[in-house]
Order: C-alpha cells, then sequence, then structure tokens
C-alpha cells in the first residue's frame, strides 16, 4: 500500500500526481490530505466509487493521523509533499522499517524579476513560506547564487524586463540547480 500525504496548496494536483502512478504499478493508496484542505479530496473520492474496495481509502486528521500511518506495517511506500522538517520526520520514521519514500520538501521556487524597484507591491505581497522569495541583487549570477543556496527544492522563473537582460537570464539558467525551468 502506498500512503499518498498531500499538503495543503494544490491538494488535487498533487494528488493526482502521486494516485496516478500508484495505481497504474498495481498498488493501493491510503490518501491523507492536508487538514486544511480535506473537502476538495473528500469530493474528489467520489470519483473513486466505481474502484472494488479498498483500492483508494481516504484518512483525514493531522500530524498524528501521518505518523500512525507511515509507520504501520501495511504502508510499504510513502509520497510526500510538504515542509522538511515533517519530510525530515517521515524519511526517519520510514529508514526504522526500510519503507521506500518518495519526498518533495519546501515548495520554494526561485522567481527572479529584473529591475524591480524593493518597495514594489510584488515583495509585500508574494512573500511566502519561511523565506522572502523576492530578494533585491546586484547581478543574475548573484540571484542564482542565492538561489542555490537555499534548503529548498527549485523550480525557475525569469522575468526581466529588458531583452539584454532576458538572453543573459536564459543563458545563465544552466547554472541555476533546478528541476524545471521556465522561461
Amino acid at each position: 500500500m502506498v500512503a499518498a500525504i498531500v499538503p495543503w496548496n494544490y491538494p488535487l494536483l498533487l494528488l493526482a500526481w502521486k494516485l496516478a502512478p500508484a495505481l497504474a504499478a498495481g498498488n493501493t493508496v491510503v490518501v491523507k490530505p492536508s487538514p486544511y484542505t480535506p473537502l476538495s479530496t473528500l469530493r474528489l473520492a467520489e470519483a473513486f466509487g466505481g474502484f472494488p474496495d479498498g483500492v483508494v481509502s481516504l484518512l483525514t486528521g493531522g500530524a498524528d493521523a501521518g505518523e500512525a500511518l507511515v509507520v504501520h506495517r501495511g504502508t510499504d511506500m510513502v509520497a510526500f509533499t510538504g515542509s522538511v522538517a515533517t519530510g525530515q520526520r517521515i524519511g526517519a520514521l520510514c529508514a526504522e522499517q526500510v519503507k521506500r519514500t518518495h519526498l518533495e520538501l519546501g515548495g520554494k521556487d526561485a522567481f527572479i524579476v529584473c529591475d524591480v524597484d524593493d518597495s514594489m507591491e510584488l515583495l509585500r505581497t508574494e512573500t511566502f513560506g519561511p523565506v522572502a522569495p523576492v530578494q533585491r541583487v546586484g547581478s543574475l549570477d548573484e540571484a542564482i547564487a542565492r538561489a542555490n543556496a537555499l534548503p529548498y527544492g527549485l523550480g525557475a522563473t525569469s522575468t526581466p524586463t529588458a531583452w539584454t537582460t532576458c538572453c543573459a537570464a536564459w543563458r545563465s539558467w544552466r547554472s541555476a540547480r533546478s528541476g524545471s525551468t521556465i522561461r
């Protein structure tokens, strides 16, 4: 059985990314949505009514419910998206039982906007998570170095305002350690 533990942000998309391959490989799945967004997952569960009993099950609750699912003897693999701290806990619990894991941690994407005044509303409205994702930098190299220094998984987006900056950014993205790059 695969335990699919999904976060509050993009709960249905991230659930689909966990659920589809697990089912395609012939596994049963227990889905544990975030306690902040269980209703969308519960509503989606209605679509699984045609599956045999036990193929897709739902478990709601907080951290205690998630930990019980992780350590349960019937859990063969844990697919988790969420915080670094919770991922470290899950990894340690799974290591004790030598369980397979798929951990997507942190959820921080470097979003680099060139030629931005520090007082712009972008800085006030796009701050999310444990760090401010928008910071003034002196060069593209400095921006990439800052992004690569984060302890979070990176995606990358560049939105420069000048064509020459844009061309330089595209050439420089090869040095960003990013799982996906949008240009």
